[in-house]
Protein backbone atom coordinates (compact mmCIF):
# COMPACT_ATOMS: atom_id res chain seq x y z
CA UNK A 1 0.00 0.00 0.00
CA UNK A 2 2.84 2.38 0.82
CA UNK A 3 4.29 1.92 -2.66
CA UNK A 4 0.91 2.62 -4.28
CA UNK A 5 0.42 5.82 -2.28
CA UNK A 6 3.94 6.96 -3.12
CA UNK A 7 3.13 6.94 -6.82
CA UNK A 8 1.43 10.30 -6.24
CA UNK A 9 4.29 12.74 -6.70
CA UNK A 10 3.95 15.04 -3.70
CA UNK A 11 5.94 15.37 -0.50
CA UNK A 12 2.79 15.03 1.60
CA UNK A 13 1.81 11.74 -0.07
CA UNK A 14 5.37 10.51 0.37
CA UNK A 15 5.05 11.19 4.08
CA UNK A 16 1.76 9.26 4.13
CA UNK A 17 3.48 6.34 2.39
CA UNK A 18 6.26 6.43 4.97
CA UNK A 19 3.66 6.31 7.74
CA UNK A 20 2.19 3.19 6.18
CA UNK A 21 5.64 1.59 6.01
CA UNK A 22 6.10 2.52 9.66
CA UNK A 23 2.97 0.53 10.49
CA UNK A 24 4.52 -2.49 8.77
CA UNK A 25 7.84 -2.17 10.60
CA UNK A 26 6.08 -1.62 13.93
CA UNK A 27 4.01 -4.76 13.36
CA UNK A 28 7.19 -6.76 12.80
CA UNK A 29 8.70 -5.25 15.95
CA UNK A 30 5.70 -6.48 17.92
CA UNK A 31 5.65 -9.95 16.33
CA UNK A 32 9.40 -10.67 16.14
CA UNK A 33 9.84 -12.15 19.65
CA UNK A 34 7.12 -14.78 19.14
CA UNK A 35 6.82 -15.21 15.37
CA UNK A 36 6.43 -18.87 14.41
CA UNK A 37 8.33 -19.91 11.31
CA UNK A 38 7.80 -23.38 9.92
CA UNK A 39 5.25 -25.73 8.41
CA UNK A 40 2.71 -25.80 11.22
CA UNK A 41 -0.78 -24.37 11.11
CA UNK A 42 -0.59 -20.61 11.44
CA UNK A 43 3.18 -20.55 10.93
CA UNK A 44 4.85 -18.22 8.49
CA UNK A 45 6.86 -20.18 5.96
CA UNK A 46 10.56 -19.52 5.53
CA UNK A 47 9.87 -18.40 1.97
CA UNK A 48 7.29 -15.86 3.18
CA UNK A 49 9.65 -14.42 5.77
CA UNK A 50 12.51 -14.16 3.29
CA UNK A 51 10.22 -12.45 0.77
CA UNK A 52 9.22 -9.91 3.43
CA UNK A 53 12.88 -9.32 4.30
CA UNK A 54 13.66 -8.62 0.64
CA UNK A 55 10.66 -6.31 0.40
CA UNK A 56 11.72 -4.32 3.46
CA UNK A 57 15.28 -3.96 2.20
CA UNK A 58 14.17 -2.71 -1.23
CA UNK A 59 13.89 1.03 -0.58
CA UNK A 60 14.06 2.14 -4.22
CA UNK A 61 10.37 3.10 -4.08
CA UNK A 62 11.02 5.40 -1.11
CA UNK A 63 14.00 7.10 -2.74
CA UNK A 64 12.00 7.61 -5.94
CA UNK A 65 9.12 8.98 -3.88
CA UNK A 66 11.30 11.53 -2.10
CA UNK A 67 12.84 12.70 -5.36
CA UNK A 68 9.45 12.91 -7.09
CA UNK A 69 8.05 14.86 -4.17
CA UNK A 70 10.88 17.38 -4.39
CA UNK A 71 10.31 17.78 -8.13
CA UNK A 72 6.59 18.34 -7.48
CA UNK A 73 7.49 21.08 -4.98
CA UNK A 74 9.61 22.75 -7.63
CA UNK A 75 6.81 22.57 -10.19
CA UNK A 76 4.32 24.00 -7.70
CA UNK A 77 6.56 27.04 -7.20
CA UNK A 78 6.70 27.63 -10.95
CA UNK A 79 2.95 27.09 -11.34
CA UNK A 80 2.14 29.47 -8.47
CA UNK A 81 4.39 32.19 -9.86
CA UNK A 82 2.86 31.78 -13.33
CA UNK A 83 -0.68 31.96 -11.97
CA UNK A 84 0.13 35.12 -10.00
CA UNK A 85 1.77 36.74 -12.98
CA UNK A 86 -1.09 35.90 -15.36
CA UNK A 87 -3.82 36.90 -12.94
CA UNK A 88 -5.24 33.42 -12.44
CA UNK A 89 -4.40 33.86 -8.77
CA UNK A 90 -4.26 36.95 -6.60
CA UNK A 91 -2.17 37.51 -3.51
CA UNK A 92 -5.34 38.12 -1.51
CA UNK A 93 -6.82 34.79 -2.59
CA UNK A 94 -3.63 32.91 -1.72
CA UNK A 95 -3.31 34.64 1.64
CA UNK A 96 -6.89 33.72 2.52
CA UNK A 97 -6.20 30.03 1.94
CA UNK A 98 -2.94 29.94 3.91
CA UNK A 99 -3.76 32.56 6.55
CA UNK A 100 -3.54 29.96 9.32
CA UNK A 101 0.13 29.24 8.65
CA UNK A 102 1.69 32.53 7.58
CA UNK A 103 1.62 36.22 8.42
CA UNK A 104 2.77 37.11 4.92
CA UNK A 105 1.33 40.34 3.57
CA UNK A 106 -1.45 40.01 1.01
CA UNK A 107 -0.37 42.97 -1.12
CA UNK A 108 -0.66 42.33 -4.83
CA UNK A 109 2.56 41.69 -6.69
CA UNK A 110 4.21 43.95 -9.21
CA UNK A 111 4.70 42.65 -12.79
CA UNK A 112 7.55 40.14 -12.82
CA UNK A 113 7.84 40.06 -9.03
CA UNK A 114 6.51 36.52 -8.62
CA UNK A 115 9.01 35.16 -11.15
CA UNK A 116 11.83 37.15 -9.53
CA UNK A 117 10.94 35.83 -6.06
CA UNK A 118 10.58 32.28 -7.37
CA UNK A 119 14.19 32.12 -8.61
CA UNK A 120 15.94 31.83 -5.21
CA UNK A 121 13.31 29.31 -4.16
CA UNK A 122 14.14 27.17 -7.18
CA UNK A 123 17.85 27.53 -6.43
CA UNK A 124 17.06 26.23 -2.95
CA UNK A 125 15.11 23.18 -4.04
CA UNK A 126 17.35 22.07 -6.94
CA UNK A 127 20.06 20.74 -4.57
CA UNK A 128 17.34 18.93 -2.62
CA UNK A 129 16.33 17.03 -5.75
CA UNK A 130 19.94 16.04 -6.39
CA UNK A 131 20.39 15.09 -2.73
CA UNK A 132 17.25 12.94 -2.76
CA UNK A 133 18.59 11.14 -5.83
CA UNK A 134 22.09 10.34 -4.60
CA UNK A 135 22.10 10.36 -0.78
CA UNK A 136 22.06 7.02 1.02
CA UNK A 137 22.16 8.59 4.48
CA UNK A 138 20.49 11.53 6.17
CA UNK A 139 23.86 13.18 6.85
CA UNK A 140 24.71 12.99 3.15
CA UNK A 141 21.39 14.63 2.30
CA UNK A 142 21.84 17.39 4.86
CA UNK A 143 25.42 18.09 3.69
CA UNK A 144 24.09 18.97 0.24
CA UNK A 145 21.51 21.47 1.46
CA UNK A 146 22.08 25.12 0.56
CA UNK A 147 22.26 27.77 3.30
CA UNK A 148 18.81 28.85 4.53
CA UNK A 149 17.35 31.89 2.82
CA UNK A 150 14.96 34.53 4.03
CA UNK A 151 11.45 34.22 2.57
CA UNK A 152 10.65 36.41 -0.40
CA UNK A 153 8.89 39.67 0.53
CA UNK A 154 5.90 38.92 -1.71
CA UNK A 155 3.21 36.29 -1.20
CA UNK A 156 5.59 33.84 -2.91
CA UNK A 157 7.54 33.72 0.34
CA UNK A 158 4.77 31.59 1.83
CA UNK A 159 5.76 28.80 -0.56
CA UNK A 160 9.42 28.61 0.50
CA UNK A 161 9.98 24.86 0.90
CA UNK A 162 10.91 23.57 4.35
CA UNK A 163 11.78 19.96 3.67
CA UNK A 164 14.45 19.10 6.24
CA UNK A 165 11.83 17.48 8.46
CA UNK A 166 10.58 15.39 5.55
CA UNK A 167 14.11 14.12 4.96
CA UNK A 168 14.46 13.05 8.60
CA UNK A 169 11.16 11.19 8.39
CA UNK A 170 12.25 9.57 5.12
CA UNK A 171 15.56 8.18 6.37
CA UNK A 172 14.05 7.21 9.72
CA UNK A 173 11.41 5.13 7.93
CA UNK A 174 14.10 3.39 5.86
CA UNK A 175 16.02 2.70 9.05
CA UNK A 176 12.94 1.17 10.66
CA UNK A 177 12.37 -1.10 7.66
CA UNK A 178 15.98 -2.26 7.81
CA UNK A 179 15.62 -2.96 11.52
CA UNK A 180 12.49 -4.99 10.81
CA UNK A 181 14.18 -6.98 8.05
CA UNK A 182 17.12 -7.79 10.31
CA UNK A 183 14.78 -8.75 13.15
CA UNK A 184 12.97 -11.20 10.86
CA UNK A 185 16.28 -12.74 9.83
CA UNK A 186 17.29 -13.05 13.47
CA UNK A 187 13.96 -14.65 14.31
CA UNK A 188 14.49 -17.34 11.67
CA UNK A 189 17.93 -18.01 13.14
CA UNK A 190 16.44 -18.30 16.62
CA UNK A 191 13.72 -20.70 15.50
CA UNK A 192 16.39 -23.00 14.08
CA UNK A 193 18.46 -22.73 17.26
CA UNK A 194 15.80 -23.54 19.85
CA UNK A 195 15.05 -19.93 20.68
CA UNK A 196 18.65 -18.97 21.44
CA UNK A 197 19.64 -15.51 20.22
CA UNK A 198 22.66 -15.14 17.91
CA UNK A 199 25.86 -13.95 19.48
CA UNK A 200 26.37 -11.42 16.69
CA UNK A 201 24.42 -10.36 13.63
CA UNK A 202 27.14 -11.84 11.45
CA UNK A 203 25.68 -15.25 12.25
CA UNK A 204 22.67 -14.31 10.12
CA UNK A 205 24.79 -13.86 6.99
CA UNK A 206 24.33 -15.14 4.34
CA UNK A 207 21.66 -17.77 5.06
CA UNK A 208 19.03 -15.45 6.50
CA UNK A 209 20.07 -12.07 5.15
CA UNK A 210 22.61 -11.19 2.46
CA UNK A 211 24.41 -8.58 4.57
CA UNK A 212 23.84 -6.57 7.72
CA UNK A 213 22.07 -3.39 6.54
CA UNK A 214 23.76 -0.03 6.80
CA UNK A 215 22.29 2.53 9.18
CA UNK A 216 20.80 5.38 7.09
CA UNK A 217 20.88 7.71 10.11
CA UNK A 218 24.54 7.15 10.94
CA UNK A 219 26.82 10.15 10.61
CA UNK A 220 29.43 8.31 8.55
CA UNK A 221 29.58 5.71 5.79
CA UNK A 222 29.84 1.99 6.42
CA UNK A 223 28.05 1.92 9.77
CA UNK A 224 25.72 -1.06 10.09
CA UNK A 225 22.83 -1.58 12.46
CA UNK A 226 23.95 -2.35 16.00
CA UNK A 227 23.22 -5.39 18.14
CA UNK A 228 23.46 -6.15 21.83
CA UNK A 229 22.88 -9.52 23.43
CA UNK A 230 22.21 -8.41 27.00
CA UNK A 231 20.25 -7.59 29.00
CA UNK A 232 17.92 -8.44 26.08
CA UNK A 233 18.92 -9.25 22.49
CA UNK A 234 18.17 -6.04 20.65
CA UNK A 235 18.83 -4.66 17.17
CA UNK A 236 19.20 -0.89 17.13
CA UNK A 237 19.88 2.02 14.86
CA UNK A 238 20.76 5.67 15.30
CA UNK A 239 18.01 7.86 16.74
CA UNK A 240 17.69 11.43 15.42
CA UNK A 241 14.43 12.43 17.11
CA UNK A 242 13.40 11.53 20.67
CA UNK A 243 10.02 10.17 19.54
CA UNK A 244 11.50 7.60 17.16
CA UNK A 245 12.07 4.16 18.63
CA UNK A 246 15.02 2.85 16.66
CA UNK A 247 15.34 -0.60 18.19
CA UNK A 248 13.64 -4.00 18.00
CA UNK A 249 13.90 -6.57 20.79
CA UNK A 250 14.20 -10.19 19.78
CA UNK A 251 12.88 -11.72 23.00
CA UNK A 252 9.59 -11.24 24.79
CA UNK A 253 9.74 -9.49 28.14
Amino acid sequence: MARCVDQQSFVVTHLVALSLSRMASDTVAALAPTLKVGDGAGDASEAQVKALIADFLDDAWARDGLRSGMIAERLSIIDTATCLETGKLTAAAVAKVISNRTTMTAREIMPGEAYFDALPMLYTIDPLIEAATTSQRLAQFQAKLPPPQLPAPSIMGAFMPKLDGAAITHYTAIGRLRLAATALAARMWMVEHEGRAPATLNELVPKYIAAIPFDPLATSDGVTLKYKLSPQPTIAGTKVRPQDRMEIRLAAK
